[in-house]
């Protein structure tokens, strides 16, 4: 008989005649109440079955009862696990594995249920995390968690955040489109305190709203004491030089120093510009207390215009005696001081000399007689005579010209007609060569005859 029972038992299992079993799926249970889960086992063998009944996850307030039961041949039994939360009981999910095995067959069927303990608002701020600077200009960020308990998806939330002292600081708001069951949403927010913060305890307040419901929650924080001193700079132009400006303000909650420092060249000393509080070998230092909101400019400049001016006074000395004074001068001159009338003959000096410090070969000097005058030698060198439509060239060749020697170049001129006044003369020029650079001098302007009398 045993034996028949068996193969039965058998040959229903492979017909799919197993027991099986039903378990709420989910539940919410608020904080202090009591519910049950209820698990229906079916027997649909023609023989009663024994089945033992075990929950994996179970906690201390849940309460299998009983835990094995016997279901009659095509019959079901039914056992109920107790739920009885506390105030201190833990909110959250819990994932329960109901397990049920068949005492005639050893078949095992898993389940789960899933139990939600919630503190009677299902959406909750679950922790708020500040960190940051907590000083005046200070960034802080915060960090803030938001968790649905529910086993619904909650729509349309509304996060409202105030930083606050004796007065509002700063305020932010959120809106969250949705949070599905278990799931948890995190906010992070950034915001600088004030300038001049005072020293104290900070309080961010924070309510979440959604279903016509809220949920607060608050963390403090404490600004500590501190001097925040800021600088600014900006360049001071200069053509000749370079300059600075820098701003310095205290926007801290406390009295404070700070130090300003620049290095000054022993070049740049001698051109050098400000106040500095103290000088340590090149380093020059500025040393500024500051209350709160308090602001101190520091300028400096160095500026190179007196230099620059030795430097082109050395420059136009340099060249006034390399290029003026270290050459060939030429000078013309008329040795008669009398009225330019027909036939009169004046006399023409041009004065070489060589200034340039050392001796000179092949100098040539020309001047130019203009057509109105005739030309004619006198005692001394004569020069070489060229006629042209611009008047005669008279041009004399130099061999030698030792440093510092004076050579008297003479002619005479006759005018042709007379003229009332003075008459200006071409320049004589002189050419000569310095370390294979031709190099060319010019005379003044010599006048000849005497001015009118009005």
């Amino acid at each position: 008989m045993r034996a028949a029972a068996f193969i039965f038992i058998l040959i229903s299992a492979q017909l799919g005649l197993a027991f099986d079993f039903t378990v709420e799926q989910a539940a919410t249970i608020p904080l202090g109440a009591s519910e049950k889960l209820t698990i229906d086992i079916s027997n649909p063998l023609n023989v009663s079955d024994t089945f033992n009944i075990a929950v994996s996850g179970q906690k201390p307030w849940m309460t299998l009862s009983p835990t094995m039961v016997i279901a009659n041949a095509s019959s079901s039994a039914t056992v109920n696990l107790y739920l009885t939360t506390t105030p201190e009981t833990p909110i959250g999910l819990y994932i329960l594995k109901i397990n049920i095995e068949s005492v005639n067959t050893g078949e095992k069927i898993i389940k789960e249920s899933y139990v939600s303990v919630i503190k009677g608002e299902i959406t909750k701020i679950e922790d708020v995390i500040i960190r940051g600077d907590f000083e005046p200009k200070g960034n802080v960020t915060v960090e803030i968690n938001i968790k649905n308990y529910a086993l619904t998806t909650v729509n349309n939330l509304m996060l409202n955040a105030t930083v606050r002292s004796t007065k509002i600081m700063s305020d932010f708001s959120e809106v969250i489109e949705k949070i599905d069951p278990n799931q948890t949403i995190g906010i992070t927010r950034q915001f600088a305190l004030p300038e001049y913060s005072e020293l104290g305890r900070y309080r961010i307040e924070l309510s979440l709203f959604y279903e016509n419901r809220v949920s607060r929650a608050e963390e403090d924080f404490t600004v500590i004491e501190k001097a925040v001193i800021e600088e600014g700079s900006e360049d001071i132009f200069m053509i000749f030089g370079s300059g600075k400006k820098i701003t310095v303000k205290n926007y801290g909650n406390t009295a404070g120093t700070t130090e300003i420092t620049k290095t000054v060249s022993p070049l740049e000393s001698f051109f050098f510009s400000g106040s500095p509080d103290l000088i340590e070998g090149d380093t020059y230092k500025w040393i500024l207390s500051l209350e709160p909101g308090e602001e101190a400019i520091v300028e400096y400049r160095t500026d190179f215009l007196l230099l620059f001016i030795a430097f082109v006074a050395a420059a136009v000395a340099a060249w006034f005696f390399f290029f003026k004074i270290r050459t060939v001068s030429v000078r013309k001159h008329i040795i008669q001081k009398k009225k330019i009338e027909e036939g009169e003959e004046f006399t023409v000096g041009v004065e070489v000399k060589n200034s340039t410090g050392s001796s000179l070969s092949n100098v040539v000097v020309k001047d130019l007689v203009p057509p109105v005058f005739s030309a004619k030698d006198t005692v001394g060198p004569k020069p070489a005579k060229k006629v042209a439509k611009i008047g005669t060239e008279l041009t004399w060749r130099i061999d030698e010209l030792a440093a510092g020697e004076v050579r008297i170049l003479t002619y005479k001129i006759i005018p042709m007609f007379g003229v009332g006044g003075q008459a200006k003369l071409p320049r004589a020029i002189a050419r000569f060569k310095v370390k294979e650079k031709m190099i060319q001098s010019n005379s003044n302007v010599a006048l000849l005859g005497t001015k009118s009398k009005e």
